[in-house]
């Protein structure tokens, strides 16, 4: 409880100066998540949810992505939810550096995850990678099969979305999009 009320202060006060102690302070709190004292876990949460608000700094996306390949679900989950609101509130320049590396593959993994809370998060979050890097989400979109192909396409109808596909990245039914387009007019 200590790292975590002085921590989220220092973060709202310090702004940038803090990001070399986020880097030894978040895997302290990150291991408090699945901790089995709701109390600890959630002001864990909360702290790197606010630290994370706070402080713009490209040296964080590579710490919170690592800690999706975790073999804890708990981590994974929250760590997506992390990378979610890193692409929906950082400005797009700090977060283009890590565009097309650890992001994708973050994405991609979490997509592939066991837990159903996790891939409906990496959902969100391939929509929003999708809103800044269309080009970038094209080309994940290509890598992936064609059952997780048809739910992010999906997810993208959704949120208004609507990533223009190469034409061997495309559906193989056609046919009924195209029905139910002529119904919709």
């Amino acid at each position: 409880m200590f790292y975590t009320g002085r921590s989220w202060f220092l973060s709202v006060r310090l702004g940038e100066k803090f990001d070399n102690f986020a880097l030894a302070i978040i895997p302290v709190l990150v291991g408090l998540l699945p901790n089995g004292t709701k109390v600890s876990s959630t002001s864990a949460g909360l702290c790197i949810s606010i630290i994370l608000e706070n402080l713009k700094s490209n040296k964080l996306i590579p710490v919170i992505t690592a800690y999706c390949s975790s073999n804890v679900k708990v981590i994974r989950r929250e760590c997506a939810s992390f990378l979610l609101n890193i692409l929906r509130d950082w400005p797009k320049p700090v977060v283009a550096r890590f565009s097309a590396t650890c992001i994708p593959m973050t994405v991609k993994q979490c997509l592939y995850d066991t837990d159903q809370r996790t891939r409906n998060i990496a959902k969100d979050v391939f929509c929003e990678f999708a809103k800044s890097y269309p080009v970038l989400a094209n080309g994940l979109m290509t890598e992936l099969d064609t059952r997780r192909r048809q739910l992010l396409t999906n997810a993208l109808r959704l949120n208004d979305q609507h990533i223009d596909l190469e034409q061997d990245a495309l559906p193989q039914n056609t046919e009924k999009l195209d029905t139910t387009q002529k119904q919709q007019e």
